[in-house]
């Protein structure tokens, strides 16, 4: 991650784990890469004004 990378007012920083397509995705799909947009991970950063 780079580490000089800031936060705008309400933005997170969020490690992505994995992701997944959903049916849609695939249905709508036309090229070799699927990527998905259901994302699974955590929060490595976020600014003192936002609350969780």
């Amino acid at each position: 991650m780079d580490p000089r990378w800031t936060a705008k007012a309400y933005e997170i920083r969020m490690k992505v784990i994995c992701t997944n397509p959903c049916h849609t995705d695939i249905i709508f799909s036309q090229g070799k890469d699927l990527l998905g947009h259901e994302a699974c991970g955590y929060v490595s950063r976020i600014l003192p004004l936002m609350s969780t």
